[in-house]
This record gives structure tokens, C-alpha cells and sequence, in this order.
């Protein structure tokens, strides 16, 4: 626990407005976090933020001041002292300008000096966080419609040269190493909790012909978005184009077969995904093929340096709060 020594440039004066820093400590205080989002209606999908807020792998920090949350942010913490966070929130307007989300920057800085950090950040609020110096690298596009049906052949099922399994073991190994190639991070933790939760759709698919000539084409997992009818495409890793759109495909076509989750007819049903602009076939595949409509936009910021990848163009898909 911190108490954080007020800001005089912010007149925080009065003994019971010093902010106190704690980690959260129940399974209530860990949701804080994903219901204020939804509050802010600041991304759609709040079934997925619960999901992380389960997670071991992150650490929750609270601004408490007189006994009340004012503020609060979520650390991811991977290997290799490499780290993202967010989101950052001051839910009461009252409550901001006081210096409370300030504090919880400064006490994460402070704790995890040393580490590579990153965040999404929304476009007006760049230049907030470079004052904490980050820097801004490229963006992160929203895209959602409905299933692409003129493009359903190009699904894995029908396409001899792929070879779809849904197993988690595999999975796991094959997301992990390609995770790794697309964004130089290694994250094993923190991808076999994703893979530990139960209402996801997860797939790896291998190319080849025969057995002993297969290898991993592509990895990803769809996830609902509560009883919305939306369903979200986090993450897709793909060695190429083609085998991005096979798996993507195939992950939708698996909820339009049977839609467990939603009484809604299929034609109803809303898929989304978020592509980086490091990929332009990501957003390219998005727009023109399944021409989907773009979304929210956000900003993706380093502090540390970025993260080396040999290949980001094999991250079609990423996930909503983490080094995607």
C-alpha cells in the first residue's frame, strides 16, 4: 500500500483527499475495472474484460481516497520484464483533475521501472501519456458486421490444404510461438489463462497434405460478447493472408452452425475484431472482403522502446487489454 504525496500543482491540500495506492484484493474489486469500462462505454466487449479480470496474470491497482475507489488500473505483466497496461479510469467527473489517475501512472512507473510498457491509448489522449514518456507507434482499427457469406468458401472446411483441430494443447504451444514472432513478447502465462476459459471457440489450424508435412497455419480464438449477439475474433495469428481468412471464417462459420449463446436468428449475429496498421492485409480483409464497417480507433504507445517482432504481419486479430 502508497499513499501518494499530493500534487501542489493540482491544490490537493486537505489530509482526507490523499490518495491512497492498494492492489484489489477480492474477486469484486478485480471487476472494478471492466464495469467501469462498460460505464464509459469505452470498448463493447465487457464479457471479455470479466475474463481478465479473473486472470492471474494481471495485477489491479485501486486510488483509494477516504476509504473511497476514486481511480484504478490494470498491469499486465509478461516475461522478460515486459508489461501493458490499461485501462486507466477516474470514473466521477468530480473526482478527475485531482490528481488521482496521475497517481496510479506514477506508482506503476515507479513499480515496474525498467520494463517495457505498453498501452492503447485513445487518439485525444496521446499526448497525455507521452508526458509519462511513451510514444506513439501506429493504430489499432476496430472493424464489425455480419458473417461474409459471399466469401464462406474460402472457410478452412473447404479448403483441402488446411486442417482445423480444437485443442487446446496445441493450441497454446502454436499461439504462444506465434504470438512471439508477431509482437516479441513472450507471454506463456498469460495465454494459457485466456485458453483456460471456457466459452471460447479456439482453433489451430496446420497446412500440408499429408501428416508428416503439416505445420501451423494459423491460431485464434472467437469469444461472445455477453447475450449481445456479438461475437469477437481475439486474437488471429496467421503465417499468410489466406490462411488468416480460412481461420477466420471457420471461427465464425463454427457459431453460425450452432449459436448457443444468443436466441437471435444467425443473420443477427455481429462479429468484430481489432487490426493494426502494421498489417494492412488485416484491415484490407476487414473492408474490402468482408466489408465490414470501421469502429472505434485507438492509438498503440511504448515507453521502453518497442518490442522487436520478425513478423508483425502475422497478427490479424488482436485481443482488447494486452501487448497485442
Amino acid at each position: 500500500m502508497l499513499v501518494a504525496t499530493p500534487d501542489p500543482k493540482l491544490k490537493i491540500v486537505k489530509e482526507e483527499e490523499l490518495l491512497v495506492i492498494r492492489d484489489a484484493h477480492s474477486l469484486d474489486e478485480r471487476m472494478i475495472p471492466f464495469e467501469w469500462s462498460a460505464i464509459m462505454q469505452w470498448d463493447p466487449c465487457v464479457y471479455e474484460h470479466a475474463m481478465h479480470g479473473k486472470m492471474p496474470t494481471n495485477r489491479i491497482l485501486l486510488g483509494v481516497v477516504n476509504g473511497r475507489i476514486v481511480s484504478c488500473l490494470v498491469v499486465h505483466v509478461f516475461e522478460n520484464q515486459t508489461g501493458f497496461f490499461g485501462p486507466l479510469i477516474v470514473l466521477n467527473p468530480n473526482d478527475r483533475g485531482k490528481g488521482y489517475g496521475h497517481g496510479l501512472m506514477q506508482y506503476m512507473l515507479h513499480a515496474y521501472r525498467g520494463y517495457v510498457l505498453g498501452c492503447n491509448g485513445a487518439v485525444e489522449k496521446v499526448k497525455y501519456y507521452q508526458q509519462y514518456g511513451m510514444q506513439a507507434h501506429h493504430t489499432v482499427q476496430r472493424w464489425r458486421g455480419t458473417f461474409p457469406s459471399s466469401c464462406a468458401h474460402l472457410a478452412a472446411r473447404h479448403q483441402p490444404q488446411y486442417h482445423v483441430m480444437q485443442d487446446n494443447d496445441r493450441a497454446l504451444s502454436v499461439m504462444i510461438q506465434m504470438d512471439y514472432e508477431a509482437t516479441g513478447v513472450r507471454r506463456c502465462q498469460f495465454w494459457k489463462s485466456w485458453l483456460a476459459q471456457k466459452e471460447r471457440i479456439t482453433l489451430v489450424m496446420n497446412s500440408g497434405e499429408q501428416d508428416n508435412e503439416q505445420r501451423p497455419a494459423a491460431v485464434g480464438c472467437l469469444t461472445p460478447v455477453g447475450q449481445t449477439g456479438v461475437y469477437r475474433l481475439a486474437p488471429v495469428f496467421a503465417v499468410d493472408r489466406a490462411s488468416a481468412i480460412a481461420l477466420g471464417l471457420e471461427l465464425m462459420q463454427r457459431v453460425m452452425d450452432v449459436d448457443p449463446m444468443s436466441e437471435s436468428s444467425t443473420a443477427d449475429l455481429k462479429f468484430d475484431i481489432a487490426c493494426e496498421s502494421e498489417n494492412p492485409d488485416a484491415e484490407e480483409i476487414c473492408r474490402d472482403l468482408f466489408q465490414w464497417g470501421a469502429g472505434i480507433q485507438g492509438v498503440k504507445l511504448w515507453k521502453g522502446g518497442k518490442p522487436i517482432a520478425q513478423h508483425p504481419n502475422r497478427m490479424y486479430g488482436v485481443a482488447g487489454l494486452e501487448c497485442n
